[in-house]
């Protein structure tokens, strides 16, 4: 036998295998994955024209990058978001008057040297770290750009949450249950919120004060009550 015939005798058997398996030959493989790339183009060339991604709303979420913990310490992100110009640009109402305060404080971020681990915080947790850092004569360090951080991350960026509130208000509230006061579906809706897992909640000294509180203002508002009917 000779070594072409031998080659021809492999391919046969691997295709005979890869047949027999169920499996594409190579030729196949190769037209499948073609023909996935061509959808994945086609598709993200459809989206392009169907989204308005250069349209003011999007380009000014794009500025909301520099809330990002990555854009401040990492070396390579921060070449990206020099200034906050741009965010003064889109958000005229949240951002601060004094904008050369604002931009000295957020300079003078870029440059701190923080006590950062090996992963980056997430956003909430680095902002509360860059509120609590105080100068030496006790004052805050970076006020005017806490503030206006703290503006950006109170806006609801999706109505999933107000929508979430709603229906357990509905839950709540149902038809049996209809002259239920809004006091007690706000104490039923912080609780739920407080308490994921009921039977491994840890109470606080807090928790009890407030407990204490509220059983107080419902013994009053049913003494009330007990006074008015008698």
């Amino acid at each position: 036998m000779t070594s072409s015939q031998l080659i021809t005798d492999v391919s046969e058997y691997e295709s005979r295998s890869r047949r027999d398996k169920g499996e594409l030959d190579e030729e196949s493989l190769n037209i499948f994955y073609t023909k996935c790339k061509e959808f994945y183009i086609e598709a993200a060339k459809q989206m392009k024209k169907r989204f308005p991604f250069n349209d003011t709303d999007r380009q000014a979420l794009k500025c909301l990058k520099m809330l990002d913990p990555k854009a401040i310490i990492d070396p390579e992100a921060k070449h990206n978001i020099r200034s906050i110009a741009d965010m003064l640009h889109f958000f005229p109402n949240i951002c601060p008057d004094n904008v050369t305060e604002l931009d000295r404080e957020w300079r003078m971020l870029r440059h701190t040297n923080l006590p950062i681990e090996n992963e980056i915080p997430e956003v909430f947790q680095y902002w509360k770290h860059i509120s609590e850092l105080k100068n030496g004569d006790g004052s805050q360090r970076f006020p005017i750009l806490c503030d206006m951080v703290k503006n950006f991350l109170c806006l609801p960026h999706s109505s999933a949450a107000v929508e979430r509130l709603f229906s357990a208000v509905n839950i709540l509230k149902s038809k049996l249950r209809n002259k239920m006061s809004s006091t007690t579906i706000k104490g039923i809706l912080h609780t739920k919120s407080e308490i994921n897992e009921c039977y491994a909640f840890d109470a606080t000294e807090n928790h009890r004060k407030i407990l204490i509180k509220g059983c107080t203002i419902l013994t009053k508002t049913m003494k009330q009550k007990i006074l008015r009917i008698e």
